[in-house]
């Protein structure tokens, strides 16, 4: 193939498949975290969450912590 033609069919523009979709996330940071990262960790959460609404993933979990703190 001839390098010209190779490269008029790398330049040609494509459609883009794409959708707008609203989707929200949150994340509850303690006071040692930085509200940058909790954002981020929010923003990750947003973006899954807007992934499973285009792609009809659906994923159910359950977290369960329990804590106790020692003191004198």
């Amino acid at each position: 193939m001839q390098p010209r033609l190779l490269a008029l069919l790398l330049l040609l523009p494509t459609p883009a498949l794409a959708e707008w979709v609203e989707a929200r996330g949150s994340y509850l940071f303690p006071p040692t975290m930085a509200e940058s990262e909790a954002c981020f960790y929010a923003e990750e959460r947003a973006r899954a969450e807007a992934v499973r609404q285009v792609t009809g993933e659906v994923i159910a979990a359950e977290d369960v912590q329990r804590c106790t703190e020692q003191g004198d």
